[in-house]
């Protein structure tokens, strides 16, 4: 272990018990789930969804919401992802007031802010999300009412993180809003995944020709053609998981020739 650097001050606790976390999910009543991706096979599938602690009924105690969002191929179908409102008992212990708050499915959830952007002392609610943020405005009876059309900021592109504040001080809090990568479900990466069989082969020389919008460096939304360099390996296999918008083409001896393959 490294010695502190000189001037650093050291400072020692005695005397004192450290504090400890204990897992009191069960006790509380809090069953949310966030819906996962078995595969992960797109960004927005890897992320995890935003938690937002606030006192929504102003009784003095922390309420919860938890964002969440479906996968890719749940979105394609049209299906949607519930959130979920947990209201503070006062006990140690939460209710699910989702269905009459009014905000279960806002989207592709990834985050949110809490602020009183009217100013009708009422905290209201904003959710990021892919493809269409919402607003939500506290009606003050335990339900939310979306006004994001009205309030012109559903943004729409791949937005996570949101903050209210005043900045030019004019008694108004302001909404700055951070977005991810560019992104569309209409529009999906093409991408592979590499797995290494344990039977060994001999090693496998791909030529690769791109027919859609690739994260693989140098392809591009064009046709183009590029070749892998020879695997590090001495067997290689490929799993494919995408949906149709490239095609592979193997000049290997050990597989048929010139066999293209879709995907």
């Amino acid at each position: 272990m490294q010695p502190p650097h000189p001037g650093v001050k050291n400072i020692r606790c005695n005397g004192r018990t450290v504090p400890e976390l204990e897992d009191i999910t069960k006790q509380t009543g809090i069953q949310f789930r966030h819906i996962a991706s078995t595969y992960a096979k797109y960004i927005p599938e890897s992320m995890s969804g935003g938690v937002i602690l606030f006192d929504y009924d102003r009784d003095g105690w922390l309420d919860i919401y938890f964002t969440n969002a479906p996968t890719v191929e749940m979105a394609l179908r049209g299906e949607k992802a519930r959130g979920a409102l947990y209201h503070n008992n006062h006990d140690g212990t939460f209710t699910d007031v989702t269905g009459k708050a009014g905000i279960a499915t806002p989207g592709l959830a990834m985050g949110g802010a809490v602020g009183d952007y009217n100013n009708d002392g009422w905290p209201d609610l904003y959710i990021t999300a892919l493809g269409g943020n919402v607003l939500y405005r506290n009606n003050g009876d335990g339900t939310f009412t979306d006004v994001t059309a009205q309030a012109g900021v559903a943004e729409g592109r791949f937005s996570t993180g949101a903050a209210f504040g005043d900045y030019d001080g004019d008694g108004f809090v302001d909404l700055m809003v951070t977005n991810y990568v560019d992104f569309h479900l209409d529009d999906l990466p093409a991408g592979l995944i590499f797995t290494w069989p344990t039977t060994p082969l001999p090693s496998i020389y791909i030529e690769m020709t791109a027919t859609g919008n690739s994260p693989i460096s140098g392809w591009s939304r064009e046709r183009v053609s590029a070749k892998t360099a020879r695997s590090r390996h001495r067997w290689a296999s490929l799993s494919v998981i995408t949906g149709i918008l490239a095609c592979l083409r193997s000049t290997s001896p050990i597989l048929s020739k010139n066999m293209t393959i879709c995907f």
